[in-house]
């Protein structure tokens, strides 16, 4: 007996192995294909907020559609950017396709969730619109006319830029390539340019091709704006209409973008070589360093650029095809470490859009579009005239997005009438992997895509599914080596098989294999019965005290109450003083000590009467500036909050290119993130002087990239809420025009707030007003953003506080309950 079973092990191992080898028909046939593993789709007429658009369409080409359109078409999705959680940043390019249509057409980014179909049945397939910035120029950083010039927002349109491309910093401010010039535009994280334009200079390669121009400039270069007619806008530039930065990429460590043409320079003896471009963010400057990009075809185009790791990248290559004429529509990896001795960086096939496994059955009829489409079944393809955007979802995943160019373009209904594309979100398991170390690219791995896919990847370039492969075959053989020895029988083999082969079904390896992506979560801050195992905790919230000598007599009982309170920690909303008493050092000093005092731990965040507004003749006729260094060097120091027991904080300054933000923080405790930002009544300190409005466009600038950080790690951490602590009512009940110093932080805050999954709320004091409501409304639906909550707490004459109750396992995280010190009570009778 024992020798037929030893006999049965060679069989054994045979068949073991040609199970890890072999593969099924099915896969057989679809090897070296990627193949199909989420769709989502955006219908075509999807609409936005916003004024009406589209005016100068002409109504024969609008598709069935009548124009102008009401609102703004959320449409020309030409580049993606994953923003955390299970949402996208997409950006809509300059509109209708051509500068001449499209001066209506505001430019925006967009935040979306898509549901992906995961199979018949599995997934609802559709994509929701969660919000948008547009991009704007309120401090004329653009040095030609553009459309809403005279306005004070002066909002950007498709008549002014042509963007197609874009990145998200490491600082968190966005970069992104357009067309007309071509131009690099920089933006903070709500959209507002922050430089003039940054042109491409010619590099030597191309000076013989450049007409004599120092610069690549296109046709709709705004230097050809007074040239009259098309024949000599042509004549004059050195490169064809819409082929400037339909690609931008950003390196692997994030200190440089590449920009890739579209298409050649007109007179480019070598018609199918692309321009790429380094440029070094930190020199704001073209580095000379270029490579070129091969064309398959001098017809063809480049679609989109992104980064893998430090020297590949992926670029979409397409015809200019649809519906049924569609041929060439690629995904190549290229290296630019690697040029031969042209120049050219070599590149590979990483996925043909023409020909894409479906053996799950996602693209079926009956799905979310109609029918009459094509492409869709066991090959699923991508017939769309223009493909422009790819982003790595893990080593082995990419999202693949289609301009729909709306209304125009009908390349999966290219047979119905009046059937405009819809902008298709498409998820694709490729057949190798990449070798992922971008930082964009490990974002979107980290996060994954919400699918609760196998996730992938390699080490050394070998494939993850080999250790699977390996650790199964291992579990199946000492499985069948269970009956050659009695020890084995009883305990070795039989159950480290097991072991090994469950391991291999069940287990991801790259849960056990892949590090940790760089910049993780810091750890929670702790303290005595609370920090990172808190789960219920409270905290005091004050603000607008010591106005007068009433209150400074009564501010002994409140402290009392609140050291008397179990309380995690207090914050102090600002205004330390009132705004008609003076801004000296001896009040300064006075303050400090009290905060200091305090039993619990102790974050201030400044207010306006404590240094914008210390310029009136009644407060001294100090130098704002001066009182603000004075206040950061006295109330913030260290990493630690003032009080008697104290809390770690991180400080924005710990970052040196905001090495001045000290008053800026964060900290988390409990399951729930906390940031601290320097945000001033008096329309914060926007307005009064020159020097005034340089230093709230450094400030506004470095709160927007704060508070943005936050919202990051909050996601990160995976917070159940996060809130948000600054001095100025922010004015949500006003008009933009009213409110001109805070559009850009309730922008931001809005957008983080539509991508936040928990609960968010806004502390703040500024206005004497105790109140507790909800006055956001989304600009996507002009409906009240649920999970936004805002707290004003009790200021000048009232010397109460608001206890908030923090507890992340219930709903609603947060509750509010204001504190009446009974000693501070007034009596009303007199």
């Amino acid at each position: 007996m024992k020798r037929s079973l030893i006999g049965l092990f060679p069989l054994g191992m045979l068949l073991v192995v040609a199970m890890a080898l072999g593969a099924s028909p099915a896969l057989a046939q679809d090897a070296g294909r990627a193949r199909l593993v989420g769709w989502a789709v955006l219908p075509a007429d999807t609409f936005a907020n916003g004024p009406a658009s589209g005016a100068r369409i002409n109504p024969a080409e609008a598709n069935g559609r009548t124009v102008p359109f009401p609102r703004h078409p959320v449409q020309g999705i030409s580049s993606v950017l994953y923003a955390g959680a299970d949402r996208y940043w997409v950006l809509s390019d300059n509109g209708f396709g051509a500068k001449g249509n499209s001066d209506d057409y505001h430019l925006r980014v967009y935040t979306v969730r898509p549901t992906f179909k995961t199979g018949p049945g599995a997934g609802a397939g559709g994509v929701d619109v969660l919000g948008f910035f547009e991009l704007r120029d309120p401090d004329r950083r653009v040095p030609w006319p553009i459309v809403n010039g005279n306005t004070p927002q002066r909002i950007l349109t498709g008549a002014d830029f042509d963007v197609e491309s874009f990145r998200r910093a490491p600082d968190g401010t966005f970069w992104f390539g357009e067309e007309f010039g071509p131009y690099l535009l920089h933006t903070d994280a709500g959209g507002r340019l922050l430089e003039a334009p940054f042109p491409l200079p010619v590099p030597d390669a191309l000076r013989g091709a450049a007409r004599g121009l120092p610069f690549v400039q296109s046709p709709d270069h705004p230097d050809f704006a007074s040239l009259a007619g098309a024949d000599a806008r042509n004549a004059a530039s050195n490169l064809g209409g819409s082929r400037g930065f339909e690609g931008l990429a950003l390196s692997a460590d994030g200190t440089r973008l590449y920009t890739l043409l579209e298409g050649a320079l007109r007179d480019d003896p070598t018609p199918t070589r692309l321009l790429i471009s380094e440029f070094d963010l930190a020199g704001r400057r073209y580095t000379g360093r270029t490579v070129w990009y091969r064309l398959e075809d001098p017809g063809h185009a480049i679609g989109e650029m992104t980064a893998v790791n430090e020297s590949e990248y992926l670029v979409i290559e397409r015809d200019g095809g649809q519906g049924t004429s569609a041929r060439f529509k690629r995904v190549y990896l290229t290296n630019l470490a690697q040029p031969d001795a042209q120049g050219v960086a070599p590149k590979v096939l990483v996925a043909d859009l023409m020909d894409v496994a479906d053996p799950a059955g996602i693209s079926a009829l009956g799905g979310p579009l109609s029918s009459g489409a094509i492409g869709l079944g066991s090959t699923f393809t991508m017939p769309f005239v223009t493909i422009e955007s790819v982003l790595v979802a893990d080593p082995r995943t990419l999202l693949i997005v289609n301009d729909n160019n709306y209304p125009f373009s009908v390349g999966r209904r290219p047979n119905a009438p009046n059937a405009p594309d819809d902008s298709e979100f498409v998820l694709l398991r490729l057949a190798d992997s990449l070798r992922v170390t971008s930082r964009e690219a490990r974002s979107a791995g980290g996060g994954g895509v919400g699918l609760g896919l196998p996730q992938t990847g390699s080490v050394g370039g070998a494939p993850w599914t080999l250790w699977g492969t390996v650790a199964g075959t291992v579990g199946l053989a000492l499985l069948l080596m269970a009956p050659l020895g009695r020890h084995a029988r009883r305990l070795g083999a039989p159950l480290a098989g097991v072991a090994l082969l469950l391991f291999s079904l069940l287990v991801p390896p790259a849960t056990i294999l892949a590090a940790p992506p760089a910049g993780g979560a810091p750890p929670q801050s702790g303290a005595p019965g609370g920090g990172a195992g808190a789960v219920r905790f409270q905290v005091g919230l004050i603000g607008d005290l010591l106005y007068t000598a009433e209150e400074v007599a009564k501010y002994p009982s409140l402290m009392a109450s609140m050291d008397a309170a179990p309380l995690a920690f207090v914050i102090h909303d600002g205004d330390f003083k009132s705004g008609s008493t003076p801004c000296d050092d001896a009040t300064f000093e006075d303050r400090l000590g009290l905060f200091q005092s305090s039993a619990h731990p102790f974050i201030y965040i400044p207010g306006d009467n404590e240094w914008t507004d210390c310029h009136r003749e009644n407060n001294g006729a100090y130098d704002p500036l001066e009182r603000l260094a004075k206040l950061r060097g006295m109330f913030f120091p260290g990493n630690r909050t003032l009080g008697r027991r104290t809390l770690p904080l991180q400080r924005q300054s710990d970052d040196p290119a905001y090495a001045a933000f000290r008053e800026n923080v964060r900290w988390t405790y409990g399951n729930v993130m906390f940031v601290g930002l320097n945000v001033q009544g008096s329309n914060n300190n926007l307005g009064r002087t020159a020097e005034q409005d340089q230093e709230y466009l450094e400030r506004n600038y470095a709160n927007l990239t704060w508070l943005r950080l936050a919202f990051n790690q909050a996601r990160g951490n995976g917070n159940r809420g996060i809130m948000v602590v600054i001095q100025a009512n922010p004015g949500f009940e006003l008009r933009p025009e009213q409110r001109t110093g805070f559009n850009d932080f309730l922008g931001v805050l809005q957008e983080e707030t539509l991508n936040f999954p928990g609960q968010v709320v806004l502390v703040h004091g500024d206005s004497h007003n105790f109140q507790i409501n909800k006055p956001m409304f989304a600009s996507s639906t002009n409906r009240r953003v649920e999970h936004f909550t805002r707290l004003e707490t009790f200021g000048t004459p009232d010397v109460h506080w608001v206890r908030a109750t923090v507890d992340a396992t219930t709903p609603n995280v947060f509750t509010f309950e204001p504190v009446i010190v009974p000693a501070n009570v007034v009596d009303h009778r007199r």
